[in-house]
Parts: structure tokens; C-alpha cells; sequence
């Protein structure tokens, strides 16, 4: 799969400015689109986990140029959600939520070519996340 790389920079440097919109927007998102896995969330400190989550955005988007680069640290996450009760199939759920949120924030700048990549991009994390996973397994 190739993910269209500029889109995806283009379209964050949209949001970048409004990250706090944007992890709002994700928590929200993520938890109107999957319920279950409000309960997840349920003991976090959330200013936390959107700070985590800005920060593992952050990687990615400077990473893409490079994902070998971030196959370590998305193995490691994995590893760790696991112990947090994440399942296999709430990384698909997670993945699904991101371009959602990014298409909110980004209002008119957002382009129908930033959904597809942000999809593909976040297949690949979702995957690389699922790897190491069952790593802890």
C-alpha cells in the first residue's frame, strides 16, 4: 500500500495549530463510532492520553518518509495497549476514527485525497501496532 505522504502533511499542518480541536474531536469520535471501548479509557487521565496520542501523530507524520523508523516504537505501543485490555480488533476501531477527526478540524482545507491517505497511513499503524501486540502475547 502506498500512502500519499504529502497529502498527509499537507492535512496535518492544517490541524497542527488546533491540537487540542483535534484530540477532542478523535476521543469524541472514537467513542460515538466504537462504545466499546469507552470502558478503556475509563481509569486514564485524558489530558494524558490526548498528549500521548498528539505525540504518536507527531511521530508518524515525521516518520512516513522513513516507517522503518517507527516500527520499534508502534511494536512497543502495541505491546502496551495490551496490557491496558486493548483487543486485536479495537486497533481497527482506533485506526477507523483518526481521518474523521482530522477531516473535522480541517474544515474547507480538508481534500477527499487526505481521507484516503490518512486511511492507508493509519493501516499501517494499526498493523505494525497488532504486530507487537501479539509480540506480548
Amino acid at each position: 500500500m502506498a500512502i500519499q505522504i504529502d497529502a498527509v502533511e499537507e492535512s496535518f499542518e492544517i490541524v497542527a495549530p488546533h491540537d487540542a480541536k483535534l484530540m477532542d474531536a478523535f476521543y469524541s469520535g472514537l467513542c460515538e463510532l466504537a462504545p466499546e471501548v469507552s470502558p478503556l479509557f475509563a481509569g486514564a487521565d485524558m489530558a494524558v492520553q490526548k498528549q500521548k496520542l498528539l505525540s504518536t501523530l507527531l511521530l508518524l507524520v515525521d516518520s512516513l518518509r522513513d516507517l522503518d523508523a517507527i516500527v520499534p516504537a508502534l511494536h512497543d505501543l502495541g505491546a502496551k495497549h495490551v496490557t491496558h485490555g486493548v483487543e486485536p480488533q479495537h486497533h481497527a476501531l482506533v485506526g477507523s476514527a483518526p481521518p474523521g477527526a482530522l477531516e473535522e478540524v480541517s474544515g474547507e482545507g480538508w481534500k477527499p485525497a487526505c481521507g484516503a491517505a490518512w486511511t492507508d497511513a493509519f493501516a499501517v499503524v494499526v498493523q505494525t501496532m497488532k504486530a507487537g501486540a501479539l509480540v506480548e502475547k
